[in-house]
């Protein structure tokens, strides 16, 4: 069964709310679809992520947010598999209303609460396919103030498909208090199903560089000397910059 939830376009101003959850009405609708057992589809036409309560439940989320007049060829085409998604989110899902601002590069231990962590429940870059993809066999290279990280992606499933895969740096070890994870670029990966390719993401060493002193202070960027890792995946590979 599917069930269409979200609310109506709108921009800055009139469409503001400090309660971007669904409806009551809304809940209680997609509960009692949930309550006749069978397996319940959620289609979110959303301008902005809306604490889902209940409808996190759903066998399957869709986030269609607000698509236009043909939104509803487009989302028909993904439900009933004609096109294989490959979308990923470009902001972080709350759980909750009371979450603060959820972002992925957040520093750590700034605040202590225990709903101050990076918990949300879907994370910056989320997104599922109708088929699996896995990563492998990451190296890392620095050359003229350039980055290099190379790996193979592969098609694990029974279909082709489009595996979107993000590249992250972190450092290990920093004068600075550093994000865990800061994305430097990410790829674009049509693979039949079975296929594997070798791939690489450039990026510019200047993209890593943090404020010297304190984290809110004026003082100049400059990229820090010595270990970082390449984050791709579940694999990591280290590089240094000197």
């Amino acid at each position: 069964m599917v069930v269409v939830l979200g609310e109506k376009p709108g921009a800055e101003g009139p469409a503001d709310t400090e309660n971007p959850v669904l409806t009551p009405e809304q809940q209680t609708w997609v509960d009692a679809v949930q309550a006749t057992g069978k397996p319940v589809v959620v289609v979110l036409l959303t301008a902005r992520p809306q604490v889902l309560g209940s409808a996190a439940d759903a066998n399957a989320l869709v986030a269609g947010w607000l698509p236009g007049s043909e939104g509803g060829r487009a989302i028909a085409d993904v439900l009933f598999g004609a096109v294989n998604p490959s979308g990923k989110l470009p902001i972080s899902w709350p759980k909750a209303l009371g979450d603060p601002t959820l972002t992925y590069d957040q520093l750590p231990g700034a605040n202590t609460a225990a709903n101050a962590k990076y918990d949300p429940l879907y994370a910056f870059g989320h997104g599922l396919s109708y088929t699996s993809f896995t990563t492998s066999a990451v190296t890392a290279s620095t050359s003229r103030g350039d980055g290099v990280v190379k790996f193979t992606v592969a098609n694990t499933g029974g279909r082709a498909g489009t595996a979107i895969v993000p590249v992250h740096v972190r450092q290990p070890a920093s004068p600075v208090l550093t994000p865990d994870l800061r994305l430097v670029g990410f790829t674009r990966v049509e693979l039949a199903a079975g296929q594997s390719k070798q791939v690489e993401v450039s990026f510019k060493l200047s993209q890593l560089a943090l404020t010297v002193g304190d984290v809110d202070g004026s003082g100049r960027r400059e990229v820090a000397r010595g270990a970082y890792e390449a984050v791709v995946g579940a694999d990591k590979a280290g590089f240094t910059v000197r």
